[in-house]
């Protein structure tokens, strides 16, 4: 996994270029996934210390961390998923630190935590297009919870919302603290030099990484 240095990295000199935080799946890998709505998810999930098992609802599953400890993993799934075999995911939770349903299409959520609830889970939702400091909250009430928890979070795909003007960073206030790349968006990175860059081609001016910036350089073009 790739760090960047809002998540702790070193960086090898004062302008080296620093690589933003792997969001495993779609969200790094895809250019079309700017923007998307679980990236404060994931982003709170790393800060939480936790590996993550499966995936969002719209990439494959994957296995994680195999030397994770269980009370260190959160096995993600999709709604798909939690609506089929609800019982199944909260029985595989309950030695876990947290279930997470994270996918597209929030008008499930109600069917979703039902279906959770009625399985034995203690369900907290994140809602729909929250940013970073409300998913880490959540993220943290979901494990301060009594086990099995499962934490809920669907939200419209950003592929399919109208892209707004791009973002840009100003130079002379960007402090290079490098924050933003935490978030792990495709349209971050660190050229190296006097500050972070947003790839206009890419950004969809969805605004999730301009909380993340201390030095409030993240800004409309």
């Amino acid at each position: 996994m790739l760090r960047g240095i809002g998540d702790g990295a070193e960086p090898s000199g004062a302008n080296a270029p620093r690589r933003r935080i792997a969001a495993r799946g779609r969200p790094l890998e895809d250019p079309a996934c700017a923007g998307c709505r679980q990236l404060p998810l994931l982003r709170a999930l790393r800060r939480a210390g936790l590996a993550v098992r499966g995936g969002l609802g719209c990439e494959p599953p994957a296995a994680g961390e195999r030397d994770a400890p269980p009370g260190r993993v959160a096995r993600m799934a999709g709604a798909v998923e939690a609506l089929v075999r609800p019982g199944a995911l909260v029985a595989e939770a309950r030695d876990l630190a947290l279930l997470v349903v994270a996918d597209r299409g929030p008008h499930r959520a109600a069917a979703v935590e039902s279906a959770l609830a009625a399985a034995g889970a203690r369900v907290v939702r994140l809602p729909a297009g929250s940013g970073a400091q409300d998913a880490e909250r959540l993220v943290a009430e979901a494990l301060a919870s009594v086990r099995p928890a499962a934490l809920v979070a669907l939200a419209e795909c950003a592929r399919r919302e109208e892209a707004r003007p791009p973002l840009a960073i100003e130079p002379a206030r960007c402090n290079r603290c490098g924050a933003c790349l935490g978030l792990g968006c495709v349209a971050l990175s660190d050229p190296g030099g006097e500050a972070m860059s947003i790839d206009p081609a890419r950004c969809v001016g969805c605004g999730l990484c301009a909380p993340l910036c201390r030095g409030g350089a993240i800004r409309c073009r």
